[in-house]
């Protein structure tokens, strides 16, 4: 499932998200296999060859939409989520849409941590 969700790019990865601002609780909630993500256009200085993620993480922020809040939101939680500073975090593509392309900077496949494993174990085919 690392590979159904993550691209490596350069020297870090992409993953897709489809975000829900104004939630009550803040999470990652699910890996969902459907990609949306692919009809975002390709962030500047990145391959237009490389392979697209085929599914997207579902995540909840408290924050609105409002004056950037709720990517602020999600890039705080996806640092908490898999232990990487803010600083390396960029949201690539789908800033002002709820389906965006989150790159992490200097970071690996072998990186994530066991809690994001376990969503992608959930969202394994049984």
């Amino acid at each position: 499932m690392l590979r159904t969700a993550f691209t490596e790019v350069g020297d870090g990865i992409e993953f897709c998200v489809h975000l829900t601002p104004g939630a009550k609780r803040e999470a990652i909630q699910e890996l969902v296999v459907e990609n949306k993500c692919a009809q975002l256009p390709i962030g500047e200085g990145s391959g237009h060859s490389r392979p697209e993620p085929s599914a997207m993480f579902r995540v909840s922020v408290h924050a609105k939409p409002t004056n950037n809040q709720a990517n602020i939101a999600l890039i705080k939680l996806i640092s908490e989520q898999f232990k990487v500073a803010k600083s390396n975090i960029s949201i690539v593509s789908g800033e002002k849409s709820r389906t965006k392309r989150i790159r992490i900077c200097r970071y690996g496949l072998g990186d994530i941590p066991e809690n994001v494993k376990l969503i992608l174990e959930q969202a394994a085919p049984r």
